[in-house]
Formats: C-alpha cells, sequence, structure tokens
C-alpha cells in the first residue's frame, strides 16, 4: 500500500475544490444526457468515451488523485467523488478511499463503482447524498 498524507496544504486545496465545485454543480439535464447503468460495478471508458468531466481534481501526496464534483440527480444534490492512482492497474486502497471521501466532506457514500477513466486506470467512484445540514450549507453558500 502507498503512502497518503494530507496535511495543511491538501487540506486547503481540498477545501478550495469542494468550493469551486459547489459553485457550479453539474444540472440534472447533463447528467440525463451522459447517463450511464446505474448498477453497474464498473463502467468501461467505451461506454462513456465521449463524457464531459465537470470534475475538479486535486492531487496528494504519494501518487493519488481525487476529483470532486456536485451532481443535480433525481433524488437531489449528489457529492460525487472519484479516487485513483498514478500507476496503470492498480486502485487506491480502501483504507486511503475512506481517507480521502472523510477529507472531501463525505460522512457515508450511498452508492460505490469502479470506473475506467483513460486506458488501464481505474478510479473508485463515490456518491452521497446532501442530507440536512449539508444541503442548508450549500443553500445558504448561493444566497
Amino acid at each position: 500500500m502507498r503512502a497518503l498524507i494530507i496535511g495543511p496544504s491538501e487540506t486547503a486545496l481540498i477545501k478550495a475544490a469542494i468550493e469551486r465545485a459547489r459553485a457550479n454543480p453539474v444540472p440534472l439535464e447533463e447528467v440525463k444526457r451522459i447517463g450511464r447503468d446505474t448498477n453497474a460495478e464498473v463502467l468501461h471508458l467505451k461506454d462513456h468515451s465521449d463524457r464531459v468531466t465537470h470534475a475538479i481534481s486535486v492531487h496528494l501526496p504519494f501518487g493519488y488523485t481525487a476529483a470532486i464534483s456536485f451532481e443535480q440527480q433525481p433524488a437531489g444534490l449528489v457529492r460525487h467523488i472519484s479516487i485513483s492512482v498514478d500507476t496503470p492497474g492498480k486502485m487506491p486502497h480502501m483504507a486511503a478511499v475512506k481517507m480521502i471521501w472523510e477529507a472531501f466532506g463525505m460522512k457515508m457514500p450511498d452508492r460505490s463503482w469502479m470506473e475506467e477513466f483513460a486506458p488501464g486506470h481505474y478510479a473508485v467512484n463515490l456518491v452521497e447524498l446532501e442530507r440536512g445540514d449539508d444541503a442548508e450549507d450549500m443553500e445558504h453558500t448561493r444566497s
């Protein structure tokens, strides 16, 4: 397992990425256009190669990348985090995934899947419906 460090500078980058992503949520119409098999455990590149991403990426030591977006979904606003490592054919360890999702403010993902984002490169994707205080905080941020 590779090391993961989330110190003050990484925390500042994560906070800035969350703020940028929150300020520009992906509209429901775009989510519908992208479309994906919501029951798939692995989404392959050939299944979504024309997709445009709205995610804000943060590079973390040592070779991790985490990308965040907020998306309007039929159930409401969701926080979507994608976590990968820089080595083809490798996936991040679940302990690192949990540390990263918590650093990005996710409490407990509602759904997860693997997604091929480049040939031989896969990411763990997690989504969580914004609930309660989080959703209220977001509404106050927009006002």
